[in-house]
């Protein structure tokens, strides 16, 4: 029997996505937001701008050369463990269009830790979006881990199990389903899941 299939979010669970971007648009507009006032994960009302002007922000940002960037604290060294008994797969809400820049960074710093990285892109811009519960469920993934209560209840939708990763502001108000855990950190995770998929794959083999 193969590895069990995990799907990974990028921005804000691997890749420092919303710090880097406040840097961005700081710079910019000549602003001083902070991450307290990201309580919600829509840049255009956080912005007060125009979905147009946010995208072009967040298009602008992910074309750039970002290698240089560092990781979530600890997400290496988790999916470096993961990877030892669970296939990892990303699947992120970025678009095609920021391939190149993506997996720039991803060999930089994740460089055989995952086996595919999947564009599902995301209902804000223009181009092909899908949900990630759906590519979830193509994958045959055992639980997506996310930032995103959204991105969580399509997987449920889907009937994927769904964990939510970190304690940020625009995902810390929100109420769980029950049976949806939060781990606020890589090293939470990394035990979540060994404790919930890991002796359930042993008992099959």
């Amino acid at each position: 029997m193969g590895k069990p299939v995990i799907a990974v979010d990028i921005d804000d669970v691997i890749f420092p996505f919303v710090p880097e971007i406040i840097k961005q648009f700081n710079t910019r507009i000549g602003a001083d937001l902070t991450l307290d006032d990201f309580k919600v994960y829509h840049f255009s009302q956080v912005w007060g701008s125009t979905e147009e002007e946010a995208n072009d922000i967040v298009a602008e940002f992910l074309t750039q050369d970002v290698v240089h960037l560092q990781p979530i604290s600890g997400a290496q060294e988790a999916l470096s463990i993961l990877s030892r008994d669970f296939r990892i797969v990303l699947v992120t809400a970025r678009n095609g269009l920021f391939a190149p820049s993506t997996q720039q960074w991803l060999e930089a710093h994740f460089k055989d830790l995952f086996e595919d990285v999947i564009f599902a892109g995301n209902p804000h811009d223009t181009v092909v979006y899908r949900e990630k519960g759906m590519v979830c469920q193509e994958l045959g993934a055992v639980v997506l881990i996310d930032d995103s209560p959204n991105n969580l209840q399509s997987a449920l939708d889907y009937g994927i199990d769904a964990l939510l990763f970190g304690a940020h502001n625009w995902n810390r108000e929100h109420s769980l389903p029950a049976h949806i855990a939060r781990c606020e950190t890589w090293e939470e995770t990394v035990k979540y899941i060994h404790e919930n998929y890991l002796a359930a794959q042993k008992s099959d083999q």
